[in-house]
């Protein structure tokens, strides 16, 4: 964590700044290993991530690192989740055998941590071998092919306007993020999320450069009134208790004339897979009213189906409010700044640059029939019924030629893009237009 941007935080529960307390690693500007500190507490930086929460883990933690233990400190936030963490260290915090039994039963948390010590370390493994334990893998391993995800693809122009500092709230694995990154600098972006897990594969695969933060969205956010010039959420602001305290720190943290993005609002009035705590598009729309702000909401199918067929998106359009209550999620954008509104924005292209590589969908498989080389999309019962409008757009079946066949293989494209020859840049522009070819982070799979 860049020393500098720790000037940019506030405490989220006393509301005070922070100072560096220790460094017990780093690199140039950046503290690897560390501990902050403010008025009421402490809290540790592990692995270039600031853990900010307030629980029984955050005194393990700190102790670790004091003891020059910031490996099982990691390994521990890496290997356990957090209902784990939880049910075994409040059952320790109210143990009535005094420290020994404390101490015992810490000691076996970090052995028991150490076991995966290879596994988890290992950054050189491919991103997905991480996930083959996971129990969102198949959300994952699917997700650059999600309708929820396109929907981020319409907002790219809006965003590079405003792309000074970006907060990326609720970011997962940094999927979102890393898309972005491919236009905009890695360096202009925090990334925020409850799990600490995905925190570390997103520094480690996705958007390296950025800032990483793990917090609790139920509180107020850890930052200085109008830091951000950008703050967009993607999925999960539905999965927040407190939505109207979050919508009111979107707004303080935000810059006067920035941009407050909420991609994949989940419609009360429709039905969602895994729906959270989802609130109608009127509802939505009331939690970011403010004298000062203008609001747009939009329907995500015709959002995404506007940017699957290559139209311009006017923002000064208004929506009727049947297609707004049928529609399964939504997107809401809310500026200052009315001229945004008024610029014709062209969809971005998926493009070819960057850091990255190239695979096949992993919904395709290869299959040879007479001598030409066919993409088959399996079938997956999941997939289908959760992402509709995806499963529409993505052929069934796909011929492709022999040039680029040599290159898939066994059914995976790793290679530099810069090794691509002009006849082969051009076919994989074109397949990864129609999401058939996939831009993922080197060592993806």
């Amino acid at each position: 964590m860049d020393k500098y941007f720790i000037n940019l935080l506030k405490c989220p529960f006393c509301g005070g700044i922070f100072l560096i307390d220790s460094i017990y690693n780093e690199a140039k500007s950046d503290v690897i290993c560390g501990i902050i500190k403010c008025k009421c507490n402490e809290f540790p930086i592990i692995g270039g991530i600031l853990y900010l929460k307030f629980n029984s883990l955050t005194p393990i933690l700190l102790s670790l690192i004091k003891k020059g233990k910031s490996s099982d400190a990691l390994l521990l936030l890496l290997r356990m989740n957090f209902d784990e963490v939880w049910a075994v260290l409040e059952f320790i915090s109210n143990a009535s055998h005094g420290t020994l039994i404390n101490d015992f039963l810490i000691r076996s948390l970090v052995i028991w941590s150490k076991i995966s010590r290879r596994y988890y370390l290992n950054n050189t493994l491919p991103l997905v071998k991480h996930l083959s334990t996971d129990s969102k893998s198949f959300y994952f391993k699917y997700r650059f092919s999600a309708e929820s995800l396109w929907s981020l693809y319409p907002f790219i122009p809006l965003i590079r306007k405003k792309s000074r500092l970006i907060l990326d709230l609720c970011c997962g694995m940094g999927h979102a993020s890393f898309i972005l990154s491919r236009y905009i600098d890695a360096e202009n972006f925090v990334c925020a999320d409850h799990t600490f897990k995905n925190l570390y594969l997103a520094k480690n695969y996705f958007i390296k450069g950025a800032q990483f933060l793990c917090l609790d969205g139920n509180y107020s956010l850890p930052f200085k009134d109008d830091v951000f010039e950008s703050v967009f959420m993607l999925d999960s602001l539905h999965y927040i208790k407190s939505r109207y305290r979050l919508a009111t720190e979107l707004k303080r943290v935000s810059d006067p004339q920035g941009l407050i993005l909420l991609l994949h609002l989940h419609n009360s009035l429709s039905h969602n897979i895994g729906a959270g705590y989802p609130l109608s598009p009127r509802e939505w729309s009331n939690l970011f009213e403010s004298n000062d702000l203008i609001i747009r909401v939009i329907p995500e199918d015709l959002l995404i189906e506007s940017f699957l067929s290559d139209d311009q998106i006017d923002f000064n359009q208004s929506y009727s409010e049947s297609s707004l209550d049928s529609a399964n999620a939504i997107s809401l954008i809310a500026i200052r700044d009315q001229s945004l509104f008024d610029l014709k924005y062209k969809f971005e292209p998926n493009r070819l640059s960057g850091s990255c590589s190239l695979i096949l969908n992993p919904l395709y498989k290869l299959s040879v029939n007479n001598g030409k080389i066919f993409l088959v999309k399996e079938t997956l019962n999941d997939f289908t019924k959760e992402y509709k409008i995806s499963n529409k757009f993505l052929p069934n079946t796909y011929e492709i030629d022999d040039n680029i066949g040599k290159l898939l293989g066994g059914g995976a494209l790793s290679i530099s893009l810069g090794e691509l020859d002009s006849s082969q840049l051009e076919v994989s522009n074109d397949l990864v237009s129609k999401f058939i070819l996939l831009v993922v982070p080197k060592n993806y799979m």
